[in-house]
């Protein structure tokens, strides 16, 4: 393929003569066609960035040149003597010099034989006297800028306009923050030397420019002194990692490695969701703080299932049978309006049981990690439910294996996996069917895994070591980064900040009760998003709290009951209301770390849990659904911070175990130890730390 080059030269060349000049003023580009009465810029016509044009064309230029002169000469007599310049009559065929125009109030060239209105791509107004940038509106068409030795302290909306500026010149001026070129999208060279810029903070706003801007000149600005050049150059890769030269200087390739891996977290990010789910983080208000975003943003594509406006869970495995089937070409298409874009899609990271986007990430060729957000232990069992299928332990050869002791069975012949039996897998393999969706679907998605580029868990090396040094043999790489609550708060505030997943409208209200309660007095009490109980389990729970005699906050969703509305009994709301809060959702994190929260009830759902431990909460645990069995059975017997309630749950048992939780000698036990998971849980997300250490190594080895 040939490219042809017309006179202005490419990028890369304007910057590296920019780089190399030991002159105050750039070698600058410009079309020989737009060239406007400028002395300068006719003497440098036959000239681009050090390069001979070409003799073709040259009697036109010249020619050009010559009508410029004329009118030049015939102008600049005007300039000196009045504020009005009068230029109408004299057959003038080309505009005088613009920037001669800067101190008249009105100009007047009627009456001349000009025939082209030209606007400039290179204006030069550097040693005057600006103090502020405005009056170019009308320059849509500028490519360089030259405002250096001024006295300007702000750029604000004065270049807003200007979107085309490739080249922007600022020396010696008064700017202490850089702002206002947000909408400067093909800024390669910025020139900032001899300012008061004295913090990298003041650089922040440059991060719209990081797809574009090559070179930038920070010398003679209190930052270098105050910062260093070394944390200097590790500030400005955070914000423009393309950067080829700092301070006139080229960067070293390893230098740009790092610099690209310190920018990592600045990722351009596209979250995509189901159109169902977009609609309740929505609703929930969890995303409505990002929209605004160009680096994070949010799609959708359909599920596969009946469109619905229902603030409910859908039914697991409809989903799980419509997504793999439908999901992918809708997902392609985003991927394609993604890639027309800048920057295109260089990574897929997706969740663990939706591997029909590892077709997707082959066809373009990009590296796809998929995170499952289960614990190891129980995307281990996941792992062998192909094993137990072979060994004929699922499916069930009866339903009533459920209840005779069947899933008593020890497993003991899995690697990792200790005191297990064969009901403390995820729960799909209790059924007789072999069609049975939830059990093919798991099976499947937990068997695509070994296609993808690595594996994330959120969880830490200390708290499942067993059960990930076995998985490292079955597994490409596997890198736990949890608990993600606590990594999270490694990040410095940003919009980003606000981020919530909650399908649910959280109510502020709970925070402000638990103000006033007691050290350790109340019992947190949340069945997830998913879980759902039936009338009689809800009041068993009910009046197990309302007897124990303790403080409780409750989360009782809407659709917590299956088939019904969750209402309590008015007896039970007036026996409890001085020391009961009932909620629809709250923010579980900050409930589990205050520290009046004494114990959690819980599903043992694996958010749920690792938020726990996050919180050095001990458990008592009533599992649905899913790995949840196995979460307990860990929770309860390797990590020693939680009790089970039996599935047939009876108020008696809630009561007696709430009191041993709270007050006994077991919970005092449990609870010493859940601080103890919590102090590990810290150590593994702080700075060397293993999870802080494997994020880093997951972006430079597989992301990058």
């Amino acid at each position: 393929m040939e490219v042809s080059s017309g006179a202005e030269s490419s990028s890369s060349d304007r910057v590296d003569a920019w780089v190399h000049s030991p002159e105050d003023n750039p070698p600058c580009p410009i079309d020989d066609d737009e060239i406007i009465g400028d002395d300068n810029a006719a003497e440098e016509a036959g000239e681009i960035s050090g390069q001979k044009q070409s003799n073709a064309g040259r009697p036109a230029v010249e020619k050009k040149k010559k009508k410029i002169r004329k009118a030049n000469d015939i102008a600049r007599p005007i300039y000196s003597s009045s504020s009005v310049a009068h230029i109408a009559g004299m057959n003038l065929k080309a505009i005088p010099a613009m920037s001669s125009f800067s101190s008249f109030r009105s100009v007047n060239l009627s009456g001349n034989l000009i025939r082209k209105i030209g606007l400039p791509h290179k204006l030069d107004l550097s040693k005057n006297r600006i103090a502020a940038v405005e009056g170019l509106g009308q320059l849509t068409r500028l490519h360089v800028l030259d405002l250096s030795h001024n006295r300007i302290s702000q750029i604000d909306h004065g270049l807003s306009n200007c979107t085309l500026i490739r080249e922007l010149f600022l020396a010696g001026n008064r700017i202490s923050h850089m702002k206002g070129l947000h909408r400067l999208l093909k800024l390669t060279v910025l020139d900032l030397s001899c300012n008061k810029i004295a913090t990298t903070k003041a650089l922040d706003q440059l991060v719209a420019n990081y797809n574009s801007l090559e070179a930038l000149n920070l010398l003679a600005n209190p930052v270098m002194s105050n910062t260093g050049e070394v944390l200097l150059t590790k500030a400005i890769s955070g914000v423009l990692p393309r950067l080829a030269f700092l301070n006139k200087q080229p960067i070293k390739k390893e230098d740009r490695r790092r610099m690209e891996l310190l920018h990592s977290h600045g990722f351009h990010v596209t979250f995509v969701n189901t159109h169902f789910n977009h609609k309740r983080l929505i609703r929930s208000r969890a995303i409505s703080a990002l929209h605004a975003l160009p680096s994070f943003r949010f799609a959708s594509i359909p599920d596969g299932l009946p469109p619905s406006d229902d603030d409910a869970t859908q039914d697991i495995p409809s989903l799980c049978e419509a997504i793999p089937r439908t999901a992918l070409p809708p997902l392609r298409h985003v991927l394609r309006q993604l890639n027309e874009e800048s920057p295109p899609v260089s990574c897929i990271v997706s969740d663990g049981v939706m591997t029909f986007t590892l077709d997707a990430a082959q066809e373009l060729g990009v590296p796809e990690v998929v995170f499952w957000t289960t614990s190891a232990c129980g995307f281990m069992g996941y792992l062998h439910y192909q094993h137990l299928r072979e060994r004929g332990l699922t499916p069930l050869k009866d339903e009533g294996d459920i209840t005779s002791g069947y899933l008593d069975m020890p497993v003991d012949w899995i690697t990792g996996f200790n005191n297990m039996r064969l009901r403390d897998f995820p729960s799909f393999i209790r059924t007789t069917d072999p069609k049975d969706v939830m059990l093919n679907f798991c099976t499947r998605e937990a068997q695509r895994a070994s296609m993808a580029s690595a594996v994330i868990l959120n969880t830490f090396e200390e708290l499942e070591r067993p059960v990930l040094e076995a998985m490292a043999s079955i597994l490409p790489a596997v890198y736990t980064v949890g608990p993600l609550s606590l990594l999270s708060q490694r990040v410095a505030d940003s919009p980003l900040t606000s981020i919530r997943s909650n399908l649910w409208k959280e109510d502020s209200g709970c925070m402000e009760w638990l103000e006033g309660r007691r050290p350790g007095s109340v019992v947190y009490v949340n069945f997830g998003s998913i879980t759902v109980m039936s009338n009689t389990q809800l009041l068993e729970f009910a009046w197990g709290l309302a007897n124990s005699g303790y403080d409780f906050l409750w989360v009782i969703r809407p659709d917590l009951v299956r088939g019904d509305a969750a209402v309590l009994p008015q007896e039970f709301v007036e026996e409890t209301k001085e020391r009961g809060l009932l909620a629809s959702w709250c923010p579980q994190e900050a409930v589990l770390s205050h520290a009046s929260v004494g114990g959690f009830l819980t599903h043992s759902g694996w958010n749920s849990t690792i938020e726990s431990i996050s919180g050095g909460v001990p458990m008592l645990s009533w599992p649905f659904f899913a790995e949840q069995q196995t979460n307990c059975r860990y929770a309860c017997t390797e990590w020693g911070i939680a009790m089970e309630i039996d599935n047939d749950v009876k108020r008696a048992e809630v009561e007696a175990l709430i009191r041993k939780l709270m007050g006994g000698g077991k919970g005092k036990e449990m609870r010493k130890k859940a601080m103890e998971w919590n102090a590990k849980a810290r150590r593994a997300t702080q700075p060397g730390g293993s999870s802080f250490v494997n994020l880093e190594r997951l972006i430079k080895d597989v992301l990058l």
